[in-house]
C-alpha cells in the first residue's frame, strides 16, 4: 500500500512541477509578446492558452482539485487577452 501511495505522490508533484513550469514559461512568453507583438509571439501565446486549458479542464473532469495538483492559480483566459 505504502508503494501505491509513493507513487500517488510522485503524479502528484509532477503534475504541480508542470503547472509551475507551464505557467512560468506562459508569463514569460506574454512579456515577450509584450515587447514584440509578432505572429509567432501571438501563435505561442494561443498554444499556452490551449494547453493550460485542457489541463484545468482535464483536472475538473477527473474531479482532481486544482490545487491538488498546482492549476489553481492559473488562468489561462489571460492569455487571450492580448490584442493585436
Amino acid at each position: 500500500m505504502e508503494k501505491e501511495e509513493s507513487k500517488t505522490n510522485l503524479y502528484r508533484d509532477y503534475l504541480k512541477d508542470l503547472s509551475t513550469l507551464l505557467r512560468d514559461t506562459a508569463e514569460n512568453a506574454m512579456k515577450e509578446w509584450e515587447k514584440e507583438q509578432s505572429g509567432f509571439n501571438s501563435g505561442q501565446l494561443m498554444a499556452y492558452h490551449q494547453v493550460l486549458s485542457l489541463m484545468v479542464e482535464q483536472a475538473e473532469a477527473f474531479q482532481i482539485r486544482l490545487k491538488d495538483v498546482g492549476l489553481e492559480t492559473i488562468d489561462p483566459d489571460k492569455y487571450l487577452a492580448v490584442k493585436q
